[in-house]
């Protein structure tokens, strides 16, 4: 078989109990974390404009748009969650694909489960297997995105996306291939909106989303595709990523390994490739080291740290917007120096432009380190900070994995101060017996016959 034809029958003839339990563990602990992302959310900028435009353009349709309320088509349903996931860059990263997946693949699946009345079960494996197959594909690609202009995230999510649907639409093979061959032809997300700092950065997951659920149900109703979207002559890889993709690491282990065990939880509502050097701040508050006590910081990151989060330098030290600031190793760092942790609060209009942080963050000096450079691996490597005192003394932290990360996961304390200051933002009130309710019901959402009772419970039912 080919390679897309190898990935449209996995896809098609896996069950719920091919799966691992410790993967359906996983996946019920990312769709847990994209909840939690939507609560703040739906606070964002983007966001609630965003609704209305899906309300005044799609209200005739029969699917559920989370905690800002009202039923929409599912094209918009899936594009207004999906934005509501990814707006605070708060959601779930594959460090090694260099990719978010949950915001594109579990909003794309509730459109879908709506349509068709699917299971909990049905569900977690649908999840399962479209961020499998996203990761996948990140993980084919030697380059990374930067360089070629793109973004992973929704360039190779439209496909999961598209994925997620056929498996609930429960399409067979050839519908598959139509799919995803459809899902080719609408696959987009570059860095020209990151390197603005537009809205456009938190919307290109949502098209990717929507485009997805409408490959899939174009195919359903019988229009082709392509069935070679991604070898072929003029296919994703020879076109948008140039030949340089190993193709055979993506089909590695497939079925017997599940990517979505490897996705980190980001403590940090930033850019992952903040996080290590956020972590040595915290781990400089933790010793007791105050922002007052610091004359500068020298900070070592990667190639690929530097260019997404530390350049072009102007913006990184004076953030003009959200997004800025999210993509900013000096900003972040400076807030993580000053009060032991980055906030939600942390991006805001005011917070951004806060005269001690700005302060702080010039005191953030940032290169790329020789031998953190040669250990890169198309990964988030590790961050050396050296700290020099106003006494004189030096401070030097090493953090190898990033806080989050399978290897360095959240505590359960830090997962539940990452719920509670979600909630905290949310549109709706969301409550601590709202919040435990919601964490059992995703922890048993193998039994749920339907999706009904989980969206009740993310959503006022009301459109305000």
């Amino acid at each position: 078989m080919s390679f897309t034809e190898t990935l449209a029958e996995f896809l098609v003839r896996t069950r719920f109990r091919d799966l691992p339990e410790e993967t359906v563990r996983h996946t019920k602990a990312v769709i847990l974390d994209y909840l939690t992302c939507v609560l703040a959310g739906s606070t964002a900028s983007g966001v609630p404009e965003l609704a209305k435009v899906a309300r005044r353009h799609g209200h005739s349709g029969a699917c559920t748009l989370l905690i800002l309320g009202g039923r929409v088509e599912p094209l918009w349903a899936a594009m207004v969650n999906a934005a509501m996931g990814h707006a605070l860059d708060f959601d779930d990263t594959h460090d090694q694909a260099v990719l978010h997946t949950s915001t594109i693949v579990v909003p794309a699946a509730l459109a879908a489960a709506e349509t068709t009345g699917a299971s909990g079960e049905e569900f977690l494996l649908a999840v399962t297997l479209a961020m499998d197959l996203h990761c996948r594909l990140g993980l084919a690609a030697t380059v990374q995105p930067a360089e070629l202009g793109w973004i992973y995230t929704p360039l190779m999510g439209v496909f999961a996306s598209a994925a997620v649907a056929s498996k609930l639409l429960k399409l067979d093979t050839q519908r598959t291939l139509d799919s995803l061959g459809l899902a080719y032809s609408l696959a987009a997300g570059n860095h020209q909106a990151l390197n603005e700092g537009t809205l456009a950065k938190r919307l290109q997951p949502a098209f990717a989303a929507s485009n997805g659920v409408m490959a899939a149900l174009l195919s359903e109703a019988g229009l082709t595709g392509p069935h070679q979207p991604f070898e072929g002559k003029f296919g994703l890889f020879n076109v948008y990523l140039r030949g340089n993709v190993n193709p055979s690491k993506a089909l590695a282990g497939l079925g017997e390994t599940f990517e979505g065990d490897r996705l980190s939880l980001k403590p940090y509502p930033s850019c992952r490739h903040t996080h290590s050097g956020i972590d040595c701040m915290v781990q400089a508050y933790q010793r007791g080291i105050r922002a007052e006590d610091v004359e500068g910081v020298r900070l070592q990151v990667n190639h690929a740290a530097y260019a997404a989060v530390c350049q072009p330098e102007a913006l990184k030290y004076a953030p003009r917007t959200i997004v800025d600031a999210q993509f900013s190793l000096p900003y972040t760092a400076a807030c993580a120096l000053a009060q032991g942790w980055v906030y939600i609060d942390d991006f805001t209009t005011e917070g951004i432009a806060r005269p001690r942080i700005l302060k702080l963050a010039e005191k953030v000096k940032v290169a790329i380190d020789p031998e953190i450079q040669q250990s890169e691996s198309r990964q988030i490597t590790p961050a050396k900070a050296v700290l020099r005192l106003r006494d004189g003394h030096e401070e030097t932290i090493l953090v190898d994995v990033p806080k989050g990360s399978p290897s360095n996961p959240m505590t359960d304390e830090e997962l539940g101060k990452k719920l509670s200051d979600c909630a905290r933002h949310c549109a709706m009130r969301f409550d601590d017996p709202m919040m435990r309710e919601l964490v059992s019901w995703v922890n048993e959402l193998e039994q749920a016959s339907a999706m009904n009772e989980l969206l009740d419970l993310v959503s006022p039912g009301v459109a305000t």
